[in-house]
Formats: structure tokens, sequence, C-alpha cells
């Protein structure tokens, strides 16, 4: 039988915050898997999709996954976790892409009159590389110039820009 993990328990104590919010945003630090048997620990991560049924039921409107674990699994990961998403259209899933077209896009927030730039780049992917050709599956600082290049332009167009990065050592304040 196939195991199904509810993980909306979790935000109990902050969904109604969360959800009061003009954006909240949460930081993914794992893929979403669409079968529970791949989920998996440390040091290789994979986080059942239910999680993100959880982030959306709390009310988050943006999911960064531009992390050190977003190609722990390869391409399973980054695909389940794009596939998953799709069924919520309202929330801006920032950091992976599944094609070039996705990437060469600046993802907008329009909140309350304002248009926000939203940026997600991770320094790392913990040693495992993308496959040869496949560069604009997770933002990474390795491509430092499309994130200026890409601030440049957003600068033209929205009222502010935000870039969260993933980056620094780990254990260590």
């Amino acid at each position: 039988t196939k195991e199904i993990y509810d993980f909306n328990s979790i935000y109990d104590n902050i969904r109604e915050d969360v959800s009061g919010f003009d954006a909240a945003v949460v930081n993914q630090e794992t893929v979403l898997v669409h079968d529970p048997s791949m989920r998996s620990d440390f040091p290789v991560f994979a986080t059942p999709d239910t999680m993100g049924d959880a982030l959306a039921n709390a009310g988050f409107d943006v999911i960064l996954s531009a992390t050190n674990h977003a190609n722990d699994i390869g391409d399973t990961g980054t695909y389940d976790t794009l596939s998953f998403w799709v069924k919520y259209p309202d929330i801006i899933l920032l950091g992976i892409h599944g094609s070039e077209e996705e990437y060469e896009d600046i993802d907008y927030l329009e909140k309350n009159g304002f248009k926000i730039a939203l940026f997600n780049y991770t320094e790392s992917l913990n040693g495992r590389n993308l496959p040869d050709g496949e560069y604009y599956r997770i933002n990474t600082l390795d491509n430092i110039d499309k994130l200026i290049k890409d601030l440049e332009t957003a600068e033209r167009k929205a009222d502010l820009s935000i870039c969260f990065l993933h980056f620094g050592e780990e254990y260590s304040r």
C-alpha cells in the first residue's frame, strides 16, 4: 500500500499568521517527490510532495527551491517538484526550472500596487553537478552574470527586487 503523509499539522500554530501576510515566503530545503517510497533523509534528501500541500494550505505565496539539496536526487527531484507546483498556479516557485525559457524569465509578485522582482540562487549543490547542457535547471551563483543582468532588467520593470541567496558555511553563524 502507498503511504500517505499529511504535514498540515506542522503549520497549525502559524497558519493564521502566514495566510494573513501580504506575501509569505518559505524555503523548501529539499525537493518534493511523488512516490513516497523515494523519500530519503541525510545526506541525500527527498520529501513526499504532500509537504507542498501543507505549505500551500498554510498560506505561503512564494516557495524557494534553489538550495544545496536541489539536485540531491537529480532530474526526478527537479521535475517532481516542478510538476507538483503546477496544481497551485497562484504560488510562485523560485530557483528551479524545467526549460531554458523558464530559466530566462524573471518572476514578479504584484501586491498592493507594488511589483516585486524575486530571485532565488544557491551557492552549492553539495558537489552534485547538473548534467551537461542543463545549467538552467537550478539557479546557482556560478552564473552570477545572469543574476546581475536580470537585476538590471528588474530595476526598470519593478518597484523592488529581492534576492533570496542560499549560501554560507553550514552549522556556523
